[in-house]
């Protein structure tokens, strides 16, 4: 089958590079790569960007759009395909680079940088596979600016998002195959790539020491997201189009079961790039746990705390009470009453004698002891 390939005059490659603001040299000469390659892929390169732009019709041809409208939304992306060094400059790569087939950005409309490797299931998996490796190898690569600071390589290019990890990973499955096919190859992919995408996990507590909760560090490694073109085209990049490596994966490609029954479904992308099981969720559960932690402490030392008597209230004088003997042998009893100190008859009247001299208390005698009557 014979397809028509197209070159550029060396005004036509002056004219496409201040279009799209790079360097002449990087625009190439002639369409031997796309030949090379394939035709095909050069076209499903070009369909899978304008299902991330959603475009509308061309006047000439006014064909509605099988897209849907809820989930669609136009995105001006940027798409450049562009060598991705591993080492040397985006101008002249070393050996080993890859190329991504586009890289979008499109902030304003929550797209943030993605590279997207469009596979038409003309390599085996595990090549696809290195590829994804490789794009972390140039993710991974650092460079000095100009206060003598590591930085990211990709980052002197392309602005860096707030999310943790590397940028995403759009693979878009191009070729019109059965859902359990295109589904078996994904599946393929994400098990033979499982060390560039899935994040280290760290587990415990530090307030339940049998808690097996836990979270995962996605600080080094790239979200890998995949679909297929056609569902890209009929919900565009925001519909539940996405199946992120490491989240619950469909059943199929075509038609999954509601969340009523259990199955998982597709992501948005809003959805696919999130973490839901890294440190942010941990923490607040962690928090919950803390507080409980404390809570079961203080109740512990309530009830430990001895209970203490009643005290007298503050400013209240003691009431002035006669001390009781105890009767048991060998104990002082309650003083004596004696000539003294015995109350007179009613009626007469009682002399005090004058006070004496003080006595002396004699050695070893118990304080307390019964008076002698005074003679």
């Amino acid at each position: 089958m014979w397809r028509d390939l197209w070159n550029l005059t060396t005004a036509g490659l002056a004219s496409a590079a201040s279009e799209v603001g790079r360097p002449v040299k990087e625009m190439g000469g002639t369409a031997r790569d796309a030949a090379r390659a394939g035709a095909p892929h050069a076209l499903a390169v070009t369909d899978t960007i304008d299902a991330f732009r959603q475009s509308p019709p061309l006047p000439t041809k006014p064909v509605a759009r099988r897209t849907d409208p809820t989930t669609t939304a136009p995105v001006p992306a940027q798409a450049r395909p562009l060598p991705l060094p591993v080492s040397g400059t985006f101008t002249t790569p070393a050996r080993g680079s890859l190329r991504a087939d586009a890289v979008l950005r499109a902030p304003e409309d929550g797209v943030p940088v993605m590279f997207v490797e469009v596979d038409n299931h003309t390599e085996p998996a595990a090549v696809v596979a290195r590829k994804v490796e490789n794009y972390r190898r140039f993710f991974q690569r650092t460079v000095k600016d100009h206060q003598g600071v590591d930085v990211p390589f990709w980052s002197t290019r392309w602005d860096d998002s707030s999310r943790a990890g590397y940028p995403p990973l759009a693979l878009v499955f191009a070729k019109n195959v059965s859902p359990d096919t295109a589904m078996n190859r994904m599946k393929s992919i994400h098990d033979l790539s499982t060390p560039c995408w899935q994040g280290r996990w760290h587990s415990g507590s530090s307030y339940d020491r049998a808690s097996s909760d836990g979270y995962r560090d996605y600080a080094r490694t790239i979200p890998v997201l995949a679909t297929t073109l056609t569902r890209l085209q009929q919900h565009g990049p925001h519909g539940p189009v996405w199946w992120r490596f490491g989240h619950p994966a469909p059943d199929t490609l075509g038609h999954p079961a509601p969340d009523t029954l259990g199955q998982p479904t597709f992501e948005s992308l809003e959805q696919a790039l999130d973490n839901p099981d890294d440190y942010s969720p941990y923490h607040a559960r962690e928090e919950r746990r803390r507080l409980e932690h404390h809570r079961r402490n203080a109740g512990a030392r309530r009830r430990k705390r001895p209970s203490a008597g009643r005290r007298r209230p503050r400013g209240r004088a003691r009431p002035a009470t006669a001390k009781s003997g105890r009767t048991t042998a060998g104990s002082p009893g309650p003083p004596a009453v004696t000539a003294a100190t015995a109350p007179a008859p009613e009626g007469a009247s009682r002399r005090t004698p004058p006070p004496g001299p003080p006595r002396r208390r004699k050695a070893g005698k118990r304080p307390g002891g019964t008076a002698s009557s005074a003679s």
